[in-house]
């Protein structure tokens, strides 16, 4: 307690934050696209992606031989 000008003022101790109530609430179902198909565009960028994660794979089996003096 202080005193300011001969009145007594009480401080809160609280000192933990007190939630607010704002909460964002989520679906219950995941939003699925409109259409069955599938996007032509993912499916081409998949494609790329997987191929070039398969050269780099290729590519690192090969460095991993020649450091070891396996190549052919």
């Amino acid at each position: 307690m202080r005193a300011v000008l001969g009145h007594e003022i009480t401080r809160s101790r609280k000192t933990a934050a007190e939630p607010i109530g704002v909460r964002h609430k989520a679906p219950n179902e995941l939003m699925l696209p409109t259409s069955s198909k599938p996007d032509p565009r993912l499916i081409a960028l998949v494609r790329i992606l997987a191929r070039q994660a398969a050269r780099d794979f290729i590519q690192a089996a090969r460095d991993g031989q020649e450091r070891c003096g396996l190549a052919d």
